[in-house]
């Protein structure tokens, strides 16, 4: 498995436990790994907005820190009880957040 492969794999993980720790089913999920770009869409249901989701997109939409990605990928997915999703803007270059007629869509995108 490649580097960029496993990072997004470990990426995909942490946003699919946002959803599942706020009971969000009927996930929909997709990466897309070319070799300039890496995009994760996962998208789910849910009665109402979750209130977290300005502070998500704020903790996802921190500048990218490579200094650091290496020491942080490896700490996502490792603890399944807390999300860790504050260490995923570092490693990401753009994250976009909607929710629209009850779906949450969370798209990633990191550039290589």
């Amino acid at each position: 498995m490649s580097h960029e492969y496993s990072k997004a794999v470990k990426m995909l993980e942490e946003v699919i436990a946002y959803f599942v720790n706020h009971k969000m089913m009927e996930l929909e999920m997709n990466i897309s790994i070319k070799s300039d770009v890496s995009i994760i869409t996962v998208s789910g249901l849910t009665k109402t907005q979750p209130d977290d989701l300005n502070q998500l997109s704020q903790s996802l939409n921190n500048p990218r820190q490579p200094e650091v990605e290496e020491y942080y990928w490896r700490l996502l997915g490792g603890n399944n009880k807390t999300e860790q999703l504050h260490l995923l803007g570092a490693l990401v270059d753009e994250a976009n957040i909607m929710f629209d007629d009850h779906r949450l869509t969370i798209t990633l995108t990191r550039k290589k």
